[in-house]
């Protein structure tokens, strides 16, 4: 039996769909009850505090994608509390209820938030590369890789910290989700550059090594593996691609490159820039070779 936390989110909706299509056993932890899910548990809040016991009776391995991933205000104080609380206090409660449950596996969803938020011109980051957070969320995800980790080495529970980039696939939230709803509404969007390199990963891709990894017969290594597309994107690649999606009459144009170019890189604009045209790749094959996955081109 696996339980799947974050049920409600994109990913574990994505995951229980399939899970369901495959007739794999599941158990969907919800913070209330107010929900259409099925086999699903209520936890309340995930912190420090949160009562796991419950949910975990019959369970030997537990996927946990639940996580706070987005604030107005990402560099507040109450921000950072927020993705401490949730991110780490959270992920190690459960995997104190874990090993006194005698869960076998643990699936964590990480992030490549982990690393950064942009890479340099020309670098490729690896398992092997050192992170390097640069905003609390990031923060948040690395420790709580340490802890499950530690906590898993410690107790002999296999472990498995997957670290996925943008997500993308239908009903993609956050960072996509606003890309597609400019595209989509507004009549000129600018692409601006058409030579940063951004790794993305398929959702599909994301739940096949989840599926694999859930499977009492297999006998996968313990440790961190970047989720990512074989080849990655520029921002240019992602609207047009998005575009032809969509059907949008949306005209894309880098006609105001130069002015632009000076424009973002303002105090103000940093974010934008980092996330929409700054580089942030990673080398996925560890994963591709080890689970058997498709080799995705971008054209």
């Amino acid at each position: 039996m696996n339980l799947v936390t974050g049920a409600n989110g994109f990913l574990g909706s994505r995951l229980l769909y399939h899970f369901n299509k495959k007739g794999i056993k599941y158990i969907a932890a919800v913070r209330n009850d107010n929900t259409h899910l099925k086999n699903c548990v209520s936890v309340g809040n995930i912190d420090g505090q949160t009562d796991w016991f419950h949910a975990l009776d019959g369970v030997d391995c537990i996927i946990h994608c639940a996580a706070r991933a987005h604030k107005v205000d990402n560099d507040s104080f109450e921000a950072k509390q927020d993705f401490l609380v949730t991110n780490f206090h959270g992920t190690k409660r459960l995997l104190e209820a874990a090993i006194q449950s005698k869960i076998q596996k643990f699936i964590y969803i990480s992030s490549v938030k982990v690393m950064g938020n942009q890479s340099a011109v020309g670098d490729v980051f690896t398992e092997e590369s050192n992170p390097n957070p640069q905003d609390y969320y990031g923060h948040s995800k690395l420790s709580a890789e340490k802890i499950v980790e530690s906590m898993c080495v410690e107790s002999g529970i296999k472990y498995f910290i997957l670290r996925p980039c943008l997500i993308y696939g239908d009903g993609a939230k956050a960072n996509i989700q606003s890309l597609t709803n400019a595209i989509e509404k507004l009549p000129i969007f600018p692409t601006f550059s058409s030579r940063n390199k951004r790794s993305l990963t398929n959702v599909n891709d994301l739940i096949e090594v989840i599926t694999q990894l859930v499977d009492s017969k297999s006998h996968h290594t313990s440790g961190i593996y970047f989720i990512a597309d074989s080849e990655p994107y520029s921002t240019k690649d992602l609207c047009h691609l998005i575009k032809s999606k969509v059907e949008s009459n949306c005209c894309l144009i880098d006609v105001f490159n130069p002015l632009m170019n000076i424009v973002l890189l303002l105090p103000f604009f940093k974010s934008i820039r980092e996330k929409l045209y700054g580089n942030l790749q990673v080398d996925g094959s560890k994963a591709i070779k080890h689970f058997g996955l498709h080799i995705r081109k971008n054209k």
